[in-house]
């Protein structure tokens, strides 16, 4: 049995009076991928959120690491939904992937990060790119320098929200097929609305929906879909 590296222990949260997760409880195992979905609203990016410590439970208890997040944060990588800076701004993609050694920055980088930045870019297939300004990019290839700018620092644990809303199938599988590489060596959080298309690469699929039910991918049944989104939805199987 691999330890445990996320612990969720009945955790809820609201925004003022709206609730957005209840009694949630989950417990991630080193080297597991997990796929997080549910529908819009449902606390995903909230959990994912929590998780990397940047906000924090009103009731229960997140543990990573078997610390509090932010204590374990040198140890995850965090690719966020809407990227945190404006497209045209004049900075190059090697440049954003050095922000993810900005942990403990001492006023200057130095070799080591630099050396950092050239793994991650040969890692996620993007060397090419290093000068390119980042609002020259396609989405399958800003998503490639978020990334990598979450490699760069060499977590333990890779936390994804969303990495492939608004690009094409192709890319969209050559992300995940990347992602599967990655979790090797690390435990992978991933949040998708794409059910189907998630399960022939995640080893549990956690239904979000204020609360949580988590599925091996196998037990995931059109019933258990149907109730996660209260409507009716199509399920497609994959063999594993």
């Amino acid at each position: 049995m691999s330890a445990s590296v996320i612990e969720i222990d009945n955790v809820s949260f609201s925004f003022g009076e709206i609730p957005v997760l209840r009694d949630v409880s989950l417990s991630i195992e080193a080297g597991e991928f997990i796929g997080l979905v549910g529908p819009n609203g449902g606390g995903k990016s909230t959990l994912v959120r929590l998780i990397a410590g940047l906000i924090e439970p009103g009731i229960g208890k997140v543990k990573v690491l078997g610390k509090t997040p932010r204590q374990a944060r040198s140890a995850i990588g965090y690719v966020p939904q809407y990227p945190a800076f404006a497209r045209d701004f004049p900075i190059t993609v090697e440049q954003v992937v050095l922000m993810g050694r900005l942990k403990g920055f001492t006023g200057r980088y130095r070799r080591d990060d630099r050396e950092a930045v050239v793994r991650a870019l040969k890692e996620t297939e993007i060397s090419r790119l290093a000068t390119r300004p980042v609002g020259s990019l396609s989405g399958g290839e800003l998503q490639r320098v978020l990334i990598a700018r979450a490699l760069v620092g060499d977590p333990q644990i890779l936390l994804l929200d969303e990495p492939t809303a608004n690009i094409d199938m192709r890319v969209e599988n050559e992300i995940f097929d990347l992602l599967k590489l990655l979790n090797k060596r690390m435990t992978v959080v991933v949040v998708s609305h794409d059910i189907a298309f998630i399960s022939g690469y995640v080893n549990r699929v956690a239904c979000l929906n204020q609360t949580l039910v988590c599925h091996q991918t196998e037990a995931l049944t059109s019933e258990a879909i149907t109730h996660l989104y209260g409507e009716n939805v199509h399920h497609i199987a994959h063999s594993h």
